[in-house]
């Protein structure tokens, strides 16, 4: 076997990667991934699991189980989404709780509705609500307190007492 200092002689290469992949293992446990912060533990050394809502990536406040979330940070919103085919009907027509920060786009999801979403270069974009898809120049918008945002649906942050309606419209 080659001593340390015959081996920076005859293979610096070999050197210099054997010098770090030490490092990159004696590294590896303190850096929990690559997020930079330290991997938790279940206490035997093997990773925790992680909270649902972190391994499907972000959600909206009550996304996962499509229910209204509690705490204490909850506001009261009324959502309503308005039928396509009966003029003045309404699918959806309810005051629901939510928590703060949760966008026009995380409502529409509590609500239980079927709703399909596309992202485009401007954010999420509503394709369908229910059996009700965007044709030709025909699709689905949304207003708070009875006025069209500017900005995608994800970015719009309802407050306390917003009236969010979302309505099949024909541009």
């Amino acid at each position: 076997m080659l001593k340390a200092s015959e081996m920076k002689k005859r293979c610096p290469r070999a050197m210099a990667w054997a010098l770090l992949l030490a490092l990159a293992l004696t590294a590896a446990p303190l850096l929990g991934g690559c997020s930079g912060e330290p991997a938790s533990t279940d206490g035997s050394g093997a990773p925790a699991a992680q909270p649902a809502e972190q391994a499907a990536g972000p959600q909206e406040p009550g996304e996962a189980d499509g229910s209204a979330v509690t705490g204490a940070d909850k506001i009261t919103v009324s959502v309503e989404v308005m039928s396509a085919t009966d003029e003045g009907a309404a699918l959806y027509s309810e005051e629901m709780a939510v928590d703060q920060g949760t966008s026009a786009l995380g409502a529409l999801k509590i609500t239980g509705l079927q709703v399909s979403v596309e992202e485009s270069d401007y954010g999420p974009f509503v394709t369908a609500i229910g059996s009700t898809a965007n044709e030709g120049s025909s699709g689905w918008t949304y207003t708070v307190n009875g006025e069209s945002p500017t900005v995608a649906a994800d970015q719009t942050e309802l407050q306390a007492g917003d009236k969010l309606v979302w309505e099949y419209v024909t541009f």
